[in-house]
C-alpha cells in the first residue's frame, strides 16, 4: 500500500471512530436512568476519549505533539484575544444574522437546559470539551495529515470544513446542517491559515464560545 493510501485510510478510519462515538451518544443514553447530569456526564467522556485517542495517535508522529496539532505558548494574551473576537464573530454571523432575518430560532440554536443546576456543567463542557475537542480533531489533527494530500492550506481548510460538516449528520440527518457546519469549519479554518497568532488554542475557544452563546440565547429563545 502506498503512503497516500495508508494516509486516506487512516483519515478514513478517524472519522468513522469519530463518527461512531456521536452515534453511540443517544444509544448510551438510553440505556442509562433519565438523568441531565449522569447524560451529559457520558458526553464529556466521550469527548475525553476522542481527545486522549488524537493525542495517543499524534504522539506517534511527532516528538512535540502539541506543537504538531498548532498549539503554542507564544503570545498567549493574543492568542485569546483571537479567541474571543472569533468567537464573537462566528456567533454574530451564524446565529444572530439568521435569527434577525427571520430563520426560525430551532434552526440555529440548541434546546433548553432541563435544570438550572446544570447550566454551570453546561458552560464547563462547551469550553472544555466541545470546543477544544473538535478543534483538536478538525483543525488540528486533520488538517495536519491532510497537509500530505492537498496542494495547500485552502485545500486543507475546505476538506477539514467538509468532515466537520459529516460529522454532524450522524446527529442531525440534516444535509443543511451539514453544510452549516461545513462553513462555520471553514470560518474557524480561515483564521487558522490568514493570522499568525491565531492558533488552535484560539479556535478552541472560538469555538466554545460559539457553541456556549448557542446554549444561552437557547434559554431565552426557545
Amino acid at each position: 500500500m502506498t503512503k497516500d493510501r495508508k494516509l486516506k485510510l487512516e483519515i478514513f478510519i478517524a472519522m468513522v471512530i469519530a463518527c461512531l462515538a456521536v452515534v453511540i451518544k443517544p444509544i448510551l443514553h438510553n440505556l442509562l436512568p433519565d438523568n441531565p447530569y449522569l447524560r451529559l456526564g457520558v458526553n464529556m467522556s466521550i469527548y475525553g476519549l476522542l481527545a486522549l485517542g488524537t493525542l495517543l495517535r499524534v504522539r506517534k508522529l511527532s516528538d512535540q505533539p502539541l506543537r504538531y496539532l498548532g498549539y503554542c505558548g507564544d503570545n498567549l494574551p493574543r492568542q485569546f484575544l483571537w479567541g474571543v473576537g472569533i468567537g464573537l464573530a462566528s456567533l454574530s454571523l451564524f446565529v444572530l444574522l439568521p435569527l434577525i432575518f427571520g430563520v426560525p430560532a430551532w434552526a440555529v440554536l440548541s434546546g433548553k437546559a432541563p435544570t438550572r443546576g446544570i447550566i454551570p456543567m453546561r458552560v464547563v463542557f462547551y469550553l472544555f470539551f466541545v470546543g477544544p475537542v473538535e478543534e483538536l480533531i478538525f483543525r488540528g489533527y486533520l488538517f495536519r495529515r491532510l497537509e500530505m494530500l492537498t496542494r495547500g492550506p485552502w485545500q486543507q481548510c475546505l476538506i477539514s470544513a467538509l468532515l466537520f460538516g459529516l460529522w454532524h449528520f450522524p446527529a442531525s440527518h440534516s444535509l443543511i446542517n451539514v453544510l452549516y457546519c461545513g462553513a462555520i469549519g471553514f470560518f474557524f479554518g480561515t483564521f487558522y491559515i490568514r493570522k499568525k497568532d491565531c492558533s488552535l488554542l484560539s479556535l478552541g475557544l472560538a469555538h466554545g464560545l460559539h457553541d456556549l452563546g448557542i446554549f444561552v440565547l437557547s434559554q431565552f429563545l426557545l
